[in-house]
């Protein structure tokens, strides 16, 4: 069961880290890839950009060790998505909240999710990771939870928001990434 009660330090290879992260001046993710393609040859490069590249070892799943990682991309409908993908972090779920925020009511107009949504589907496939044993939470033993949102809250919030008015159904891609030390 893998336990979530307490933030697990990065495992990650420093060598990885991009370059400039957390100055405004950060290399790009094609300078990045090239650099590191050799190291995660086995993940799919929208993986590497989307949880190692953007969010580095501020994810709270940078624990999880990257060499005998593997995934696969399954396309389930937004009930699918609801029902199966624990979100441990980025909640709760506020469906007319998260709606008016996400399309901008008081600002600009629709952020970069909504607008994507809004036309079908995420224009990034959210991250999952496969949990066999399901997780321990501050709420307790999950052994149901098979599998955990590794990034892709706002994703999340956004759906819930979208099935809430009867949209959002989908299909939508995941990624569901599988490791043998996660358990």
């Amino acid at each position: 069961m893998l336990d979530l009660r307490v933030r697990r330090e990065p495992l990650w290879d420093p060598v990885l880290r991009p370059e400039g992260e957390g100055d405004l001046e950060k290399e790009a993710f094609g300078v990045w890839w090239d650099r590191n393609h050799d190291r995660l040859a086995h993940l799919e490069p929208r993986i590497a950009e989307q949880w190692i590249y953007r969010h580095w070892t501020h994810s709270y799943t940078a624990f999880v060790p990257l060499a005998d990682l593997t995934w696969r991309l399954e396309k389930w409908s937004g009930d699918h998505v609801l029902e199966n993908a624990h979100m441990e972090f980025g909640g709760p779920f506020a469906a007319d909240h998260d709606y008016k925020v996400f399309n901008g009511h008081h600002s600009f107009g629709p952020n970069a999710t909504a607008r994507a949504m809004n036309a079908g589907t995420w224009d990034m496939p959210l991250l999952l990771l496969e949990t066999p044993s399901g997780i321990q939470s501050h709420d307790g033993e999950m052994p149901l939870v098979r599998y955990l949102v590794a990034e892709g809250s706002k994703r999340m919030r956004y759906l819930h928001a979208l099935r809430a008015r009867g949209e959002g159904g989908g299909p939508h891609e995941v990624f569901i990434m599988s490791t043998p030390d996660v358990r």
